[in-house]
């Protein structure tokens, strides 16, 4: 950015918000498939030869796959693979949002309340359809 200059690489920024999003959920669920062939163990209830059966979705408490972020986050806590790969799963998920919201921000620097407005309109739909499309 130039000393004169007062707008921002707004498309750098995103580009590397997106790369670094991408580049992130990768390496997470390769991890957990590195650790789900390593230990041949998914660390949920099924066995190894019954993958199909664990990504099936259940109401049940003793759910065979997290499907939350505090499921997720205990199993990270006790290193389960499936744990890694549905982290990995919602760092994807997480990536646009964030570059959303990083571009009200980059929009409210540079001064330019309409994309602001536009941007915050976008954000906020998204936010109220990921809380609305909630299960359970």
């Amino acid at each position: 950015m130039k000393a004169k200059d007062k707008s921002f690489p707004t498309e750098e920024i995103i580009s590397w918000i997106l790369r670094l999003g991408v580049f992130a959920s990768a390496l997470l669920i390769a991890f957990g498939v590195a650790m789900l062939f390593a230990t041949r163990d998914t660390g949920y209830a099924g066995s190894f030869n019954d993958v199909a059966g664990l990504v099936q979705y259940t109401t049940s408490a003793g759910s065979r796959f997290p499907t939350t972020p505090s499921q997720v986050l205990g199993g990270l806590a006790q290193f389960k693979p499936y744990a890694f790969i549905a982290l990995g799963l919602l760092v994807l998920i997480a990536t646009p949002v964030i570059r959303v919201a990083a571009s009200v921000v980059i929009f409210l620097l540079e001064r330019d309340y309409a994309y602001v407005l536009i941007t915050f309109i976008v954000l906020l739909i998204l936010v109220v359809s990921f809380l609305l499309g909630k299960t359970g």
